[in-house]
């Protein structure tokens, strides 16, 4: 074991050792086609096979060379000039490419792909703009309108261009978007259940999503129907509103939701409220020991607001991308069914109104980047600090209680070395004086630049989290479960007050191409430890797992990833030891953490 767990260390280090080189700011080259140039000579043979070969594939002409992306200065150079006109094109999927107007589908599957698909209309994508027309152009607005746009669910990518108007102080701002393809549908079966799914990321070309989702239970022989419909951008309010729908009575959340974020550094209010109804299960018994369900159903009605001031006078993209937040929240929480109260004697669940404010400081900005999360399309990676100072007031069980807390943290891109990031927080409610059911939460985030060796590229990525609970409440216990922990580590009697997660992944992007999928195959290594009152984390059981996939991707998809994978876990309390496990993650679990601040909560315990 020792053996493995080095060759796994010694793999990470050699690699990162390998020289850098960025794809930033560059337009990605066409990956390697030789795939289709030995079909295309095969088929050149015979003029029948040659026919059929060109109706069911379009190629792009890789002797035509393609504008490369504008620098990062291209739109200060038009700061303050009229916005005359701003154009707006919307391309189907299929077929197209955003920086070559020539090349247009011409083979009957892109054809009919793009029949089926409702393409974004235009009044979509001008419903995320910040610049106006008739208005001067800002450089950082428009900025933020790029990245907004292309962070939609519905958008595979997009070209922003300014043009100058002749003999006036004018400018037109052309915008061209590519779609994709916005509809999925998925059937998936195991020994305990029957899932059938639909989602649709762009239902009629309106940006509105739905998902929908069936599950057959065979052991219970029962049917569970739930999903959500959620409407984004309302008439360029950047309001987003969902409802949600679950059929199972014992875990659901079923209720509306209507929000208006931090959704640029520009933005200076921001609010949200929410009525839901949620239900859940919590497992009551020993450490180490088989434990008993009981229902807990509550309703939360949850409103908050939020305002942004600027910190300084300067018009930098600095000191506007920086601003002082202050939010106020009131959430209301009723429970109609709980833990009896022989059993709930911490009082763990109980009505009560939570009155909480926040004040903090949040700089924001972003740099792009290309083979992260997604294959060889940009990404704005979030860079930036935050600082947050949390107070508030819960009242419930008869008497009431303090809540004081405070988040920090940064994230930037680093020469030669990559991404980092940190953020920590502490929280504590203060009851005669006295803290109770303290967290500190520390999460570090690492993805290293892009290594290529030839046509082959190559990331590292590292995750570490440390969750400390102070003070927790008899029965309250965290573990290290699948997305808790571990992916695919599923134990019942494993719990604790405290963990450590470490992840490692390399993931490795092949140069081919097959009908619009790329493959990216990757291993994976987690470590798990969990401490309680009466052990230390450090003296603790080391959790492993190890294993290896394969991804497939195909950017014109909304549901673009599917996988194959193969894990490993040498002990799980519980179940047995030297398991495997088919499909055991998901992949791509380092999401990035922007830097605003939002609704004010609770340093997380979990």
């Amino acid at each position: 074991m020792r053996k493995i767990i080095g060759l796994t260390f010694c793999f990470f280090l050699l690699s990162g050792l390998c020289k850098a080189q960025r794809d930033e700011d560059q337009y990605v080259k066409t990956d390697t086609l030789r795939v289709y140039h030995s079909l295309e000579r095969f088929a050149k043979k015979k003029k029948l096979t040659y026919q059929l070969y060109k109706s069911l594939f379009n190629l792009p002409d890789t002797t035509k060379k393609t504008a490369a992306y504008y620098k990062p200065d291209y739109f200060e150079r038009y700061g303050g000039m009229i916005v005359r006109n701003i154009v707006i094109e919307t391309l189907d999927p299929f077929g197209y490419r955003l920086r070559d107007t020539s090349i247009v589908p011409r083979s009957i599957i892109q054809r009919a792909g793009n029949f089926l698909h409702n393409r974004s209309s235009g009044f979509t994508i001008k419903n995320q703009l910040l610049i106006r027309k008739g208005k001067p152009l800002d450089p950082l607005e428009i900025k933020e309108s790029e990245r907004l746009i292309r962070q939609a669910q519905y958008v595979r990518d997009l070209i922003v261009n300014v043009k100058p108007v002749s003999g006036t102080d004018s400018v037109d701002v052309f915008i061209r978007e590519q779609d994709l393809w916005s509809i999925g549908m998925g059937i998936g079966i195991t020994p305990s259940r029957e899932t059938v799914l639909y989602k649709d990321k762009n239902f009629a070309g309106l940006s509105h999503q739905v998902e929908a989702y069936w599950y057959y239970y065979n052991k219970e022989k029962k049917n569970v129907v739930e999903g959500s419909y959620t409407i984004p951008y309302l008439k360029n309010t950047y309001m987003t509103a969902t409802g949600y729908f679950s059929s199972n009575p014992e875990t659901y959340m079923n209720g509306v939701s209507i929000v208006r974020p931090f959704y640029s550094a520009l933005t200076k209010w921001a609010w949200g409220a929410d009525y839901l109804f949620h239900g859940m299960t919590d497992s009551v018994g020993a450490l180490d020991a088989p434990r008993t369900g009981y229902p807990i159903h509550y309703n939360d009605l949850d409103l908050w607001l939020g305002r942004s001031f600027p910190l300084s006078v300067s018009k930098s993209i600095e000191a506007r991308s920086t601003k002082l937040i202050t939010s106020l929240r009131f959430l209301n929480r009723t429970y109609t069914s709980s833990l009896p109260a022989a059993i709930d004697t911490s009082h763990l669940y109980f009505n009560s109104q939570l009155y909480m404010t926040g004040i903090g400081i949040s700089n924001r900005t972003y740099y792009r980047d290309y083979y992260i999360y997604r294959y060889g399309i940009p990404e704005d990676v979030p860079a930036g600090r935050i600082t947050e100072l949390l107070m508030g007031y819960e009242d419930g069980l008869n008497t009431g209680r303090l809540y004081v807390g405070a988040v920090s943290g940064f994230g930037s891109h680093f020469d030669n070395f990559g991404y980092l990031s940190l953020i920590g927080g502490y929280g504590t409610f203060i009851r005669n004086k006295k803290p109770e059911q303290s967290v500190v939460n520390t999460t570090l985030g690492y993805f290293s630049d892009l290594l290529t060796l030839k046509d082959w590229r190559l990331r590292q990525f590292l995750k570490v989290q440390c969750v400390y609970g102070i003070n927790r409440k008899s029965g309250e216990l965290i573990d290290i479960n699948d997305d808790n922990g571990i992916k695919g580590f599923e134990s019942d009697v494993l719990k604790g007050t405290n963990k450590l997660i470490v992840t490692l992944q390399s993931q490795l992007y092949l140069p081919y191409n097959v009908l619009g999928f790329r493959f990216a195959p990757f291993i994976f290594c987690n470590f798990g430890m969990l401490g309680t009152e009466r052990s230390s984390l450090l003296s603790s059981r080391l959790f492993q797992a190890y294993g290896f996939g394969l991804l497939v991707k195909n950017e014109l998809l909304t549901i673009n990833t599917f996988q194959i994978s193969i894990g490993w876990y040498p002990y799980i309390p519980g179940i047995e030891n030297s398991l495997f496990k088919y499909n055991p993650v998901k992949t791509y679990n380092f999401t990035f953490r922007d830097f605003d601040i939002e609704k004010p909560v609770e340093v997380l315990y979990e």
